[in-house]
């Protein structure tokens, strides 16, 4: 990012009227909200013992299937926590270019990401060009 860009940003320079960040801005607390509820319920999975249905040590079990099927489940309770996670700080950064009025602006060219891009992945912080640029070739 060039000083230009830092410039133009501190300016408030969003290519967006306010009413469609607010919209934004609604949306992306309605996902973070969701998410951190989903979290709440995948924390209680992988932090309870295997063989452990009740959240209590009473009914253990000694099967090693039913081991395994609770370590399969935490793992995916983990997998999943991890994407959360990663959602949740893009949510922020975005939520974070909103309240800087820098919202909708590409991060490497600063030209505007088109609204189709950014109703599809609210999250977005480049346009489609400079994401391709940025991911390696298949």
């Amino acid at each position: 990012m060039d000083a230009n860009t830092t410039v133009r940003r501190r300016r408030n320079c969003s290519p967006y009227p306010p009413e469609d960040l607010a919209r934004f801005e609604a949306l992306l607390k309605e996902q973070q909200s969701g998410l951190l509820q989903c979290c709440q319920g995948l924390t209680h999975v992988v932090l309870r013992k295997c063989g452990d249905e009740a959240g209590d040590d009473s009914t253990t079990s000694d099967d090693t299937a039913d081991m395994a099927s609770d370590l399969c489940q935490q793992d995916l309770s983990l997998n999943f926590l991890s994407r959360a996670e990663s959602e949740l700080q893009e949510i922020t950064q975005a939520l974070d270019r909103i309240e800087r009025r820098s919202y909708g602006l590409c991060d490497h060219c600063d030209q505007p990401i088109p609204m189709a891009r950014l109703e599809a992945i609210p999250t977005a912080s480049s346009c489609v060009t400079c994401k391709a640029k940025s991911e390696p070739p298949v």
